[in-house]
């Protein structure tokens, strides 16, 4: 013996309307979340790499060294010759 039958009135259509509007609110917002994660990964990201390719980040400045002479090589070494 189960329940009898009951229909459907307008309440109960209205709270599933209700329930409708809330679940599409709350996946908007869960949306609009999901892309400022996204986009603030990505921009940390991009900022990582740029300034580690580029190599912005160092505070010291680059120093070029000058090449270091072998001990048996002449101060002033004979030139090449030219080509014809």
């Amino acid at each position: 013996m189960g329940r009898p039958y009951q229909a459907r009135g307008k309440a109960d259509s209205l709270n599933f309307l209700w329930l409708l509007k809330a679940v599409a609110s709350m996946l908007k917002r869960l949306e609009q979340v999901t892309a400022l994660v996204v986009a603030a990964g990505l921009a940390i990201v991009s900022y990582w790499l740029f300034f580690s390719w580029a190599q912005g980040d160092s505070q010291k400045p680059m120093r070029i060294s000058e090449p270091i002479a072998k001990p048996n090589q002449k101060e002033n070494p004979k030139p090449l010759p030219r080509a014809n």
